[in-house]
């Protein structure tokens, strides 16, 4: 008589897609490494007195402000990234850790508002760029707002995840912009106020378009999303 013998249970469909989240994580920490370590060494200037990086005799004029916004800015993009992790996701650490991540964008947003309204202007700076940074600011401090709105009762996760991720988007553009910018200047030329506007809108419109796309993606069956 023959043995029947049933099959290896397949694995689901969506379990390869863990490590590419993975795989984003790092890619964010990479992009958001230069502002982050930029800031990390204007902190060391203001500490020292020093002028460790262009523009200090300017900021220096709002060093409260300056010094909350590089250290928020940072937590938010660094702690930002790893809330994508899926075993954080799976630990419940996303909910923990996201109320700090919430917290730091909407200092970040604030002070980021705070220095464009209280320092004078720079070299080449004018009100094309101030505008597009307030609306950068403005537009951080709506999505983090709405992301927790959304946890209220009755909770939809799925619009906290969109609205975060479109804050985080935002808060990470300075670090697009700068992979664009880099290039630009090397080959170029220094790049002057229009067409720093001009990449900072196109840093934003892509890291918004790689949020929504990674939004739309079908997410891991072992993954479960958690909230504050």
């Amino acid at each position: 008589m023959l043995r029947t013998m049933n099959p290896p249970p397949r694995a689901p469909a969506s379990a390869p897609r863990a490590p590419r989240l993975g795989l984003l994580v790092f890619g964010l920490l990479v992009l958001t490494a230069p502002p982050v370590a930029m800031g990390v060494v204007r902190l060391v200037g203001m500490g020292l007195g020093r002028e460790t990086l262009p523009d200090h005799a300017r900021l220096m004029t709002q060093p409260a402000f300056l010094g909350a916004h590089i250290v928020s800015a940072s937590l938010f993009v660094t702690l930002g990234a790893l809330q994508f992790a899926p075993a954080l996701r799976r630990s419940g650490l996303h909910a923990r850790l996201g109320r700090f991540v919430a917290l730091a964008g909407g200092v970040a947003a604030a002070t980021g508002l705070g220095l464009v309204a209280t320092l004078p202007y720079g070299e080449g700076e004018g009100l094309l760029l101030r505008g597009l940074r307030v609306v950068s600011g403005l537009a951080l401090a709506t999505c983090v707002c709405l992301g927790l709105l959304a946890l209220r009762a009755p909770r939809d996760l799925r619009r906290h995840r969109a609205w975060m991720m479109r804050a985080y988007a935002t808060g990470a553009a300075t670090g697009t912009q700068f992979l664009i910018a880099l290039p630009y200047a090397s080959i170029v030329a220094e790049p002057s106020q229009e067409v720093l506007v001009l990449l900072l809108a196109v840093a934003w419109g892509i890291n918004l378009a790689v949020a929504e796309w990674v939004r739309r993606r079908p997410q891991p069956q072992s993954v479960r999303w958690e909230a504050a």
